[in-house]
């Protein structure tokens, strides 16, 4: 065979032309290699950065919500940050059996009513009313009657133990065998209260009025500025 220069050249060609076309190949797939890293790269950023703001609200919500905890207790704070309050049957009549777990009853007025064997666990009753109110075996675990008024009620035989007193009004209520252990009765007024066989272990009864009150005994009556304790 023989080669003429013009078959030379188009061979050369042909050549030079599958090289270009391979170094084409090559450098194309770098540059989509190139171009998929910095795709991956901004995506893993952008996942990275939405996460980092989702701990971060997280975060703040966390510290938010214990903070409320801390300063309005369980309910209220479920309430303010819009989580489901279990509210049993918070719009129920009282009634006895009723249950008013961490219901918010704030300011209500409750007189004389039966609520006996009553569930309260929980439940807030800031500044309500419950004078003369039947509460005879009612559960009030950890309830808050801050401020409340329970003049003459009768709480005897109940579970109020860890239960916020504070400042409550109890002058001549029944507190007959009523569990208040570790309860709070800060500056709480116990006028004539009768407290037999209550009991009172690691109660908090700083400037609590206890003058005339039947002490635990069910002997003793409190003599009159009986403050933090029965004389």
């Amino acid at each position: 065979m023989t080669w003429t220069p013009l078959k030379t050249l188009i061979l050369n060609l042909r050549v030079q032309r599958d090289v270009n076309l391979r170094v084409q190949r090559d450098v194309n797939l770098r540059v989509q290699h190139d171009v998929n890293l910095r795709v991956q790269h901004d995506v893993n950023l952008r996942v990275q950065h939405d996460v980092n703001l989702r701990v971060q609200h997280d975060v703040v919500w966390c510290v938010k919500l214990l903070s409320a905890l801390v300063v309005f207790g369980l309910p209220a704070a479920m309430f303010l940050f819009g989580l489901p309050v279990a509210q049993a049957a918070c719009s129920d009549p009282p009634a006895p059996g009723v249950n008013w777990q961490r219901c918010l009853m704030n300011g209500v007025d409750l007189g004389a009513v039966d609520l006996t064997g009553a569930k309260l666990r929980d439940n807030s009753h800031f500044r309500s009313v419950l004078d003369g109110a039947l509460l005879v075996e009612a559960d009030g675990f950890r309830a808050k009657f801050v401020n409340a008024s329970l003049v003459g009620a009768d709480l005897s035989r109940g579970k109020f133990s860890e239960a916020d007193l504070t400042k409550a009004d109890l002058s001549r209520a029944r507190l007959v065998n009523t569990d208040l252990r570790r309860a709070k009765l800060f500056r709480a007024l116990l006028h004539g209260a009768d407290l037999r066989g209550a009991r009172l272990d690691g109660a908090d009864t700083g400037k609590a009025d206890f003058s005339g009150a039947t002490w635990t005994d069910g002997q003793k009556v409190c003599a009159e500025g009986s403050i933090g304790f029965c004389r």
